[in-house]
């Protein structure tokens, strides 16, 4: 899992703080940030946006793309061939355990055997990527591009952070 901030709004709380402003007529001041956080003017809010690039099992992504207010472009699986390289898969802690090799070659050997699979049915032309991809694991890695405005963001970490959210997506 990884997830890396690309872009961001330069001066996020000085932006912030002259929206906020303009709304009062007052000077740009952190303190009308605050404000209007706690009251719940959160549009002053919205107008600073971050990026992230984040790399995750695509079960993680599902689960993080359920969010509101976000702009998502994620690697297609609908044009990647096998041979392009980039097909990693997730291994659960569980089996990196001693006493769970057996477990661990068996994730492993189900992973790789569907991307030979997949390379054989593509590569060979024997059926479009959109078809063959529907044979690949949940547990493969997505590469995706992940903004929304600081509202959202603040949305998100409160669902996503909750103590009973998948500890993967609380990771990212």
């Amino acid at each position: 899992n990884s997830a890396k901030l690309v872009q961001w709004t330069e001066d996020a709380d000085r932006f912030a703080a002259e929206a906020g402003s303009l709304c009062y007529e007052s000077k740009p001041q952190l303190g009308i940030v605050n404000h209007c956080r706690d009251s719940g003017h959160n549009t002053v809010l919205e107008h600073n946006i971050f990026s992230f690039i984040k790399k995750v099992p695509i079960f993680v992504a599902r689960q993080d793309m359920r969010a509101r207010h976000a702009t998502f472009d994620e690697r297609s699986l609908r044009y990647v061939r096998l041979a392009s390289g980039g097909f990693e898969y997730y291994i659960p802690p569980e089996l990196k355990k001693d006493g769970m090799e057996k477990e661990l070659d068996q994730w492993i050997y189900h992973h790789e055997k569907a991307f030979e699979l997949y390379g054989h049915y593509t590569d060979e032309e024997i059926m479009e990527n959109e078809r063959a991809r529907a044979l690949l694991p949940l547990g493969i890695a997505t590469l995706y591009t992940d903004s929304r405005n600081a509202v959202g963001w603040r949305h998100h970490a409160m669902k996503r952070l909750c103590l009973r959210a998948q500890e993967e997506i609380r990771l990212i």
